[in-house]
């Protein structure tokens, strides 16, 4: 079943989950299973399939099938499903309930869509979260990488779901402005300040060399003339460190704003340590028995909550852990009042789960509250052949590169589509084809062709006029392409539910990309405009249905859907 708390929607599948709990607990008494639905594979084996039926025969001991016939038995007895929404019930293998639906209830399904189709998909759940999604984050030492685009993808993607679902999202940047890597960005940069001027300058072996700083150090010149060249070094640092990360993470802010990522709140390392915060959090490991000292050092006892070791908190000098402020941050999230936590990380942070998550359980936090997933890495290609991801000096592949090349949807769909945990290997090439082999053009190509279709129907059928969509005869759409596509519409609000549970947009853009080959198996079968009015307007009908679907779909995974191509 979807996720508890929501309240139940009219689609089809919403009315045989709720008859099938209600046969469940009328013909089997004990704990209902959760009820899973799916689309048979197998044509002839009907239009949705459950194995209930087995389910409760592990529990109970019985044979599945004998406990499929008295679900089947139920199901049959019940009024409102039977046979208006379900027209044949059929048992197969050891308890496998298939279900033929009515063509009543596509059109149903259909009308419901048409009432309200921009809330199509739309959660309205009885117990709404508050939830924080943490994504990006990447210090204002360089530009945003490829690996940084797909987390923003994801990220934005990850709360739009969510927010569709019905819960109150809140997207949140974890600004790292303060350390040993900003000071190392500002001594780079001063370097390169000096190098303007012919002066002689090294940059440090393990600083930043990208020809981004060259740039940043141009602007200081402009702005500082030769102030800082006689300048001591700590004097300078200072500056540059706070120059250049403002510089940077401008730069950061335009490429995300135009990845269509916008941020809620930008929480900033130096102004969050100003706060006493990381204070309070230590003396409440503390309270709550988890800190010791030992050799100097304050350590988190993290190994009795599952860790692989203890962690240091605070140095022997006195200095903190970079993981100290990274606590107290978390800690900070919950008491704002968040009821769920998301972190997106990047693929070398997976030892950073099991230490975060002991940390979540010593402030007293439940775990299930709070949810890192990690976003792997893209390789680059163009066609077969793969892309260095970095130059001589170190400097990645940027986003705005990316984005330059291929435009911002098939950036992001392509970002988007495969599971978060999963390598992608992102063809350049495919994506900026205007081809269906590309599969964002094929998603877009549909809502287009819609478009069209309505553009051109004065022409093609002088003096029609379109019918509110609630007169539409949709009893005329008998053909199985029709009925088919009917039934995956349908299916919308349920993946959209889906994909926000499971935080993985990729399952909307299979669904999307399914949508789209059905909706052409069915414009190349059958005519949408012909002599026929009344058939006409219910294959408009049906087709409006087919772009609102579109439209919101790939608006969840923030991409455009242009009514030309």
């Amino acid at each position: 079943m979807d996720a508890p708390g929501h309240r139940r929607d009219r689609s089809i599948r919403s009315r045989v989950e709720e008859a099938l709990v209600r046969a469940c607990r009328a013909s089997a008494p004990g704990r209902v299973p959760a009820v899973i639905l799916e689309k048979p594979r197998r044509e002839g084996h009907g239009d949705l399939s459950t194995n209930l039926a087995l389910l409760v025969a592990r529990e109970t001991g019985e044979k599945g099938r004998d406990v499929a016939e008295r679900l089947a038995a139920a199901l049959r007895a019940d009024a409102g499903l039977c046979p208006s929404v379900i027209a044949k019930i059929q048992i197969a293998g050891g308890g496998f309930i298939n279900f033929f639906l009515a063509p009543g209830a596509f059109h149903a399904a259909l009308a419901l869509l048409l009432s309200d189709p921009e809330r199509f998909g739309v959660s309205v759940p009885s117990d709404p979260k508050r939830i924080l999604v943490e994504f990006v984050s990447a210090n204002p030492t360089g530009p945003l990488t490829v690996a940084h685009g797909r987390q923003a993808a994801v990220g934005d993607s990850i709360a739009r779901l969510l927010g569709a679902a019905g819960h109150q999202v809140v997207r949140e940047y974890y600004l790292n402005d303060r350390g040993k890597q900003i000071r190392l960005l500002g001594l780079s940069a001063w370097r390169r300040y000096l190098e303007l001027f012919g002066d002689k300058a090294e940059i440090p072996e393990d600083g930043y060399r990208g020809d981004y700083l060259r740039l940043v150090a141009a602007r200081a010149r402009e702005r500082e003339g030769d102030r800082w060249r006689g300048a001591a070094e700590e004097a300078a640092v200072a500056f540059f460190s706070s120059f250049a990360a403002g510089e940077i993470l401008a730069e950061i802010r335009n490429d995300l704003d135009r990845f269509r990522v916008r941020f809620d709140r930008w929480t900033s390392e130096t102004e969050f340590g100003a706060t006493g915060k990381i204070e309070e959090c230590l003396d409440l490991l503390r309270r709550n028995g988890f800190v010791r000292e030992r050799d100097g050092a304050v350590w988190f006892e993290s190994t009795r909550l599952g860790d692989d070791k203890d962690r240091v908190l605070v140095k022997g000098d006195g200095s903190r852990t970079y993981f100290t402020p990274d606590i107290a941050y978390h800690r900070d999230k919950f008491e704002r009042g968040f009821d769920r936590v998301i972190d997106l990380w990047g693929p070398d942070h997976h030892g950073y789960i099991p230490r975060m998550k002991a940390a979540v359980r010593a402030l007293g936090y439940p775990e299930d509250r709070f949810t890192p997933r990690i976003v792997q890495l893209t390789t680059l290609f163009r066609g077969k052949e793969k892309l260095s991801m970095s130059t001589r000096a170190g400097e990645f592949v940027t986003l705005r590169e990316v984005v330059d090349e291929v435009g911002v949807d098939a950036a992001r769909y392509f970002f988007a589509r495969m599971r978060t945990e999963s390598h992608l290997n992102f063809d350049l090439a495919l994506a900026a084809e205007r081809s269906n082999d590309n599969p964002v053009y094929y998603v877009q190509y549909v809502h287009a062709r819609i478009c069209s279709i309505f553009k051109r129907l004065p022409e093609k059928l002088p003096g029609f006029v379109v019918p509110p969509w609630g007169e539409a005869p949709l009893d005329r759409l008998v053909q199985r392409e029709e009925l088919d596509l009917i039934g995956a519409l349908s299916e919308f609000p349920h993946m959209v539910r889906k994909a926000a549970d499971s935080l993985e947009p990729n399952l909307l853009c299979n669904y999307l990309e399914a949508l789209a080959a059905g909706f052409h198996r069915c414009y190349a079968a059958h005519t949408v405009i012909s002599n026929d009015a009344a058939l006409t307007a219910a294959r408009l009908a049906l087709a409006e249905g087919v772009r609102a679907v579109v439209r919101s779909g790939l608006d969840l995974l923030g991409v455009s859907a242009p009514r030309e191509m």
